[in-house]
């Protein structure tokens, strides 16, 4: 059967209709938005975005206290400087999937603040913050390679809920602050490759995470004038200590409290106190060396511990 004109222009319409809705459905392509090309400043560029935008900051130095409200945006610092001023934080973020790269962020209250699941941060300096360096409220945060300098209070501070998993890797840490390097409190962490250097306290972390393991592994300290690693496991998961090092620590080297942990292969120098206090259950140290220096080698309190193949050169008191 042959159309005649009339029903050629129905079937137009339809397919011009049929177009225009799979247009609609079709997800908005993401931006890449140019400061101070497109934009004079990095907080105009993050009104004017959506979800999935890219923000290019050139070098520069900008005195802003960024302010963002906008998931699964990313800034992109090419050298850029972010100075607080003392005010607010640098950059201050209530969204979740927020990435930050390749900023030096000064004289903040905080560098970053982000409530929010699934934070990036990498490649950033932070320097001068007095308070946090980077306070985060959320899970699944992940900070690697930066570094913190002259930071007050934590260089790094989390809460998380027990399903979640930090990451803190490949950072160096410089100064003493007076909250620990590393503040962690709940889920499951992930804390590798790091180095602490002239600190007032290293890393205080509370586990709960029911399953799976937390790892702390390849971490160096470098003088520590207070404890360098406090770690409290509450959950039914557990937590591995591997081939950490530390030297000039003046209090304890490990103060573990809780069951479930794995500390093995750590090398202790100069550590004054403790080399590593333990309080629980099923805990196993194995193949780990405390070298001159140390009051105890090994206080260990509980059930079922295990302690075998590790050495102890010159404690004061006890092996």
């Amino acid at each position: 059967m042959r159309t005649g004109p009339a029903s050629r222009g129905a079937h137009r319409r339809l397919l011009a209709a049929g177009a225009c809705l799979a247009l609609a459905a079709a997800p908005v392509a993401a931006e890449t938005l140019k400061v101070p090309q497109q934009y004079a400043t990095i907080q105009e560029a993050v009104d004017d975005a959506s979800n999935g935008d890219v923000i290019v900051v050139k070098k520069g130095d900008y005195a802003e206290n960024v302010v963002v409200t906008t998931s699964g945006l990313t800034l992109q610092g090419k050298g850029a400087v972010i100075d607080g001023g003392l005010t607010a934080p640098c950059v201050q973020v209530t969204a979740d999937g927020f990435a930050i790269r390749g900023f030096t962020l000064v004289n903040g209250v905080v560098g970053v603040q982000v409530t929010g699941d699934g934070a990036v941060l990498e490649q950033l300096v932070v320097e001068g913050s007095s308070n946090d360096g980077v306070d985060l409220v959320g899970d699944d945060a992940t900070v690697s390679k930066c570094r913190f300098v002259r930071v007050e209070s934590a260089p790094v501070d989390v809460t998380a809920s027990p399903a979640s998993v930090t990451t803190v890797d490949r950072c160096r840490f410089e100064g003493e602050a007076s909250n620990g390097y590393i503040n962690i409190d709940g889920g499951r962490v992930v804390i590798e490759r790091n180095r602490f250097v002239l600190g007032f306290a290293g890393l205080l972390i509370t586990t709960d995470h029911a399953d799976g393991e937390s790892v702390l592994s390849r971490n160096v300290f470098q003088r520590c004038d207070g404890d360098a690693f406090q770690v409290t496991n509450a959950g039914a998961g557990t937590v591995l200590l591997e081939r950490n090092r530390l030297q000039g620590v003046t209090a304890n080297g490990f103060e573990l409290t809780g069951d479930g942990f794995t500390a093995r292969r750590n090398t202790l120098v100069d550590v004054l106190g403790v080399g590593f206090q333990v309080i629980g259950d099923t805990n196993v140290l194995e193949r780990n060396t405390v070298q001159p220096g140390a009051r105890e080698g090994f206080l260990v309190t509980g059930d079922d511990n295990v302690v075998e193949k590790n050495t102890v050169r010159g404690a004061f008191d006890d092996g």
